[in-house]
């Protein structure tokens, strides 16, 4: 007969449990009691850009989708699944432009927060746009029509000019 023995020696559950109090007394002194009560200031513009993300990975899929249906000499049923994959694009589409307009028009509030926007935007541009909305937009004035990336660009002057002024009062 093995007597198997245990790899650990047991565990003094009443040591660990003083080791962890002393530890965390320890921590919690070194930090500022404003740190541990202070909420943490989140940037919605991390939100939009994830909102948008997920918009444009739903919609490159269904694009893909399309892309492999072969639209040649097609009978009746197939032009019937090719309007089911267009009506497919179309409705993953509208939550996409949606996202890409609440994106545009989320000012960023921390510094961190504009060079995200920043990267992400580059990123839009590089790929010609892909996944941002189409068209034109009204200025918040109402006189000048502009296209995505100069709604953008207005509301990232203005989110630095916000920055500028906090740290000025």
């Amino acid at each position: 007969m093995t007597i198997e023995r245990p790899m650990f020696p047991p565990v003094d559950q009443a040591r660990r449990h003083l080791l962890t109090v002393v530890a965390g007394g320890a921590v919690a002194a070194a930090i500022p009691t404003a740190t541990l009560t202070a909420a943490p200031a989140v940037d919605p513009v991390y939100a939009a850009i994830e909102r948008h993300k997920a918009c444009a990975l739903k919609h490159a899929a269904a694009w893909d989708v399309r892309a492999r249906f072969n639209d040649c000499q097609m009978n009746d049923e197939q032009e019937r699944q090719l309007q089911i994959l267009e009506d497919a694009i179309e409705a993953v589409w509208q939550p996409c432009q949606a996202a890409g307009i609440d994106l545009f028009n989320t000012a960023p509030t921390t510094h961190a927060g504009i060079i995200a926007a920043i990267r992400y935007i580059q990123e839009r541009h590089r790929n010609h746009g892909e996944h941002m909305p189409l068209g034109e937009f009204e200025t918040d004035d109402g006189a000048d029509r502009i296209d995505w990336l100069d709604c953008f660009l207005d509301t990232l002057a203005d989110a630095v000019d916000g920055l500028g002024k906090a740290v000025r009062s």
